[in-house]
Order: C-alpha cells, then structure tokens, then sequence
C-alpha cells in the first residue's frame, strides 16, 4: 500500500534504527577488503614514518583512528544547580613531555612490530 499524503506512517514503516543501507553496506565492505590486502603494505609504510619522524606518525595514527572508535561527543556535567564543579588532581609529582626530543636509548630500528 503506498504512502498517502496527510496520513501518518505506519509504526513498522523504513529501516530498523542502526541499519545501514544497501550502498553503505557495500562500499563498507569495499574498503575493508582493500585494507585487509594491503595491511602489510600500510604497516611497512607506518614503520618507515614512525622510524623518521615519531610527531608525524601520531598525527597519521590518530587521524585513522576516527575511522575504526567513533569521537565521542563532549559532555559537560554541573552540580546540581547547573553550578561548577571543583575538580583537583594529585599527580604526586612531575611530568614532561616534549615532542622532537632526542631519543636516547632507543634502538634505531624500532618498528611497529612484535619483534616477529
């Protein structure tokens, strides 16, 4: 039966929630074969960056790991007035971290690998 203007929908009508399309399903599935054949390749390419330049493989990490841990979205949580909350944090020390620093020692031919 086809859809009348002016009527609601049925309550059973569409998709189930979640479902992915018929197009999202297939170039899904695309993708992931293409990863899958050439994984070896991607990891000897991320080893040869993470080798000349540490800073840039995070960067590259990072930005492909949106596409297999969704970003979760901010939450802001308030008393129970809507007003601010005090939040302290003992670290029991210091910490220091700079980016570029020398790499003393590390082995020079650190990879990603398990040592296989």
């Amino acid at each position: 039966m086809p859809f009348e203007k002016g009527k609601p929908r049925p309550t059973a009508a569409g998709r189930k929630e979640g479902t992915p399309n018929k197009a999202t399903e297939v170039h899904r599935a695309f993708w992931q074969d293409i990863v899958n054949q050439q994984a070896g390749r991607i990891t000897t390419a991320l080893n040869a960056v993470y080798k000349e330049d540490k800073a840039e493989f995070l960067k590259i990490v990072m930005s492909m790991t949106e596409f297999v841990m969704p970003k979760l979205a901010r939450t802001e949580i308030t008393g129970a007035k809507g007003e601010r909350i005090k939040v302290t944090l003992d670290l029991g020390g210091s910490f220091m971290a700079t980016a570029g620093a020398d790499d003393a020692g590390e082995d020079e031919d650190d990879d990603l690998t398990d040592g296989d």
